[in-house]
């Protein structure tokens, strides 16, 4: 309560503060309570939104003050609806909450990425895409599964074509920056690699988090920090040897 009345609610780091407590929450299985705090956390982001009572409404992207952070609670709150629904199967309603969800936070993947422009920001975008595609993808089914509903296959198929759709840019612009100044396909398949490896590898981190297995998670931490180290050589050279690639596609 002191922090608040000296930085105010409206404030990226008094959302930060929320999502850890609703973090908290969510690791004793105390869903609600994670939920009600990450209402919260996106009242802090969100002018005009405060609705802290009902657990599955988010905010219009346009009340937005914080897109990227909004994604991030907007995950968390789809993943803890599906969490909730594996603790007690009777509640599919859960689920419909988790998907209805993952499709406002795909919207909100589309509004991010019309306004980045610089290659980093972006591929931090589609590493985080990615595994949103993926779990909405898998609460469609599984609420088809429980219901038998045809409108859940015509949500998944909606998400894999956002997915493509995503992958296929990436590779578009990976041609465009290849054509300027001709780079050996051997680097940019060595560039594509170290990608795909550390989101495999983020992923696998983060389902250790979620285990708690601290072993895990060491050996995960340490794998990151090899692939980004020998990732961040592989990019000097780039830089040194074909800086209107790098700059195309880091630069930019």
């Amino acid at each position: 309560s002191i922090y608040l009345s000296k930085m105010g609610n409206q404030n990226s780091k008094v959302s930060s503060l929320y999502q850890l407590v609703g973090d908290a929450h969510v690791a004793q299985k105390q869903f609600q309570k994670g939920l009600i705090h990450y209402q919260k956390a996106f009242s802090s982001v969100a002018t005009g939104f405060n609705d802290t009572l009902h657990l599955f409404s988010n905010p219009t992207i346009q009340q937005l003050d914080n897109k990227p952070m909004s994604l991030r609670i907007a995950r968390k709150k789809a993943q803890v609806f599906t969490q909730a629904f594996h603790h007690n199967q009777k509640r599919v309603d859960y689920l419909k909450y988790s998907l209805a969800t993952y499709l406002y936070a795909i919207e909100l993947i589309d509004d991010i990425a019309s306004g980045y422009t610089q290659e980093s920001a972006r591929a931090e975008l589609e590493k985080d895409s990615r595994a949103i595609y993926n779990e909405g993808i898998n609460v469609a089914y599984t609420l088809y599964s429980k219901t038998n509903d045809t409108q859940f296959i015509q949500d998944a198929f909606l998400i894999s074509e956002k997915s493509k759709a995503s992958i296929l840019l990436e590779n578009i612009r990976d041609v465009q920056a290849k054509t300027l100044v001709g780079v050996p396909d051997s680097l940019i398949e060595r560039e594509r690699d170290f990608k795909i490896e550390l989101a495999y590898q983020q992923s696998v981190l983060h389902s250790a988090i979620g285990k708690k297995d601290s072993a895990a998670i060491t050996l995960q931490e340490k794998n990151i920090f090899e692939l980004q180290q020998n990732y961040n050589k592989l990019k000097i050279r780039l830089e040194k040897n074909f800086p209107s690639y790098f700059n195309f596609k880091y630069n930019q």
